[in-house]
């Protein structure tokens, strides 16, 4: 317990150092960083997920009050943006895949699951009965994460995006019958996706369950906005803390290999991003942030910093995630076969 109090303090500290500088994104990117380094240290920092879990419901509530009534409408503009996430998910993953096999030098199983495109914690669990080297794993798919938030917001400003200081939100009074309809609703939902055991379910629950509250027009208005900044020091804490003490001397292979290999998968974002902005009327920083591989509470807030589309870029996203869910349960029967002949 003191050791979160102090993991969250400190990382409200780093996340209004760089409010203070005018960073997009401030209290999650200075969080992240200034966790990040005391993880890379050897400092003892933890978030625990119980606490992640409870702000990315918070952070559902936020993308899906954004819904309007014409959401089926927006689902059928997408479908071609939603069809490319099926070929882009498995290619992507066996590009780099391939990379990490040839160029890394890493055996199947790690290059596999260090190569997927999302749902660390997932890779990481999945990794373990696999033979792949799981800390490796940890390893290139914290990288992937860290590079990802921390260049996405600059990217998408070269791309056209305005930077925002903040997300901007709603700032309309929640009623307390609408805050009921919330609560109750909301965590009936979590808990029944939850004890089926589906992946991102508090976030996932609650962006669909808000969404249906708000399109349908039985709930305005919105939660205070300190509670996303909060959310925003939390989930960046959390990125953060998955980082472990680090030797160069140990990993600079591993790192190297994996600056390479985020480059590549970029660039490979950036090509699917211009062709969903050829093919729809999806501009071009909404396209990159619905495709770019990092996690979908974080590319949602970048969205929000942007104010953009924050719908669509979760949409995607949680496509990706579920999609890259179905191959690696596929793969490890796979894995599991080849270790047995």
């Amino acid at each position: 317990m003191c050791r979160t109090l102090v993991t969250l303090m400190l990382a409200t500290l780093g996340g209004y150092l760089a409010w203070l500088a005018a960073i997009p994104l401030p209290w999650m990117l200075g969080s992240m960083c200034l966790t990040g380094a005391l993880a890379v240290a050897g400092r003892q920092v933890a978030v625990p997920g119980g606490l992640r879990s409870l702000f990315l419901a918070v952070l559902g509530v936020y993308l899906g009050s954004g819904v309007s009534s014409d959401l089926v409408q927006q689902l059928l503009d997408w479908r071609y943006s939603l069809a490319l996430i099926l070929l882009y998910v498995p290619l992507l993953t066996l590009i780099i895949t391939l990379f990490y096999r040839y160029a890394g030098r890493f055996d199947w199983a790690t290059a596999f699951y260090s190569a997927a495109p999302g749902a660390l914690s997932f890779l990481i669990l999945a990794s373990q009965g696999s033979g792949a080297d799981t800390r490796t794993v940890a390893l290139l798919q914290s990288l992937r994460v860290f590079l990802l938030v921390m260049s996405a917001p600059l990217l998408a400003s070269v791309l056209g995006g305005e930077l925002l200081p903040e997300p901007i939100v709603h700032r309309s009074a929640l009623s307390l019958a609408d805050l009921g309809w919330l609560l109750g609703v909301n965590g009936a939902v979590i808990l029944l996706l939850r004890r089926l055991q589906i992946p991102a379910a508090e976030m996932a629950g609650a962006a669909l369950t808000t969404a249906v509250l708000y399109g349908s027009g039985l709930v305005q208005g919105s939660l205070h906005p300190l509670l996303l900044d909060a959310a925003l020091v939390v989930l960046g804490a959390s990125v953060g803390c998955r980082f472990m003490p680090l030797s160069w001397a140990q990993v600079r292979h591993q790192i190297g290999t994996g600056v390479a290999a985020f480059v590549l998968t970029m660039c490979i974002a950036l090509g699917t991003a211009w062709l969903v902005q050829q093919l729809t009327r999806i501009d071009l920083v909404s396209a990159f942030l619905a495709f770019a591989p990092g996690g979908v509470g974080e590319m949602s807030l970048v969205a929000l910093s942007l104010s953009l589309d924050a719908t669509f870029v979760t949409a995607h996203n949680l496509v990706r995630i579920y999609l890259l869910i179905l191959l690696i349960t596929a793969s490890q029967y796979l894995f599991a076969r080849a270790r047995a002949l």
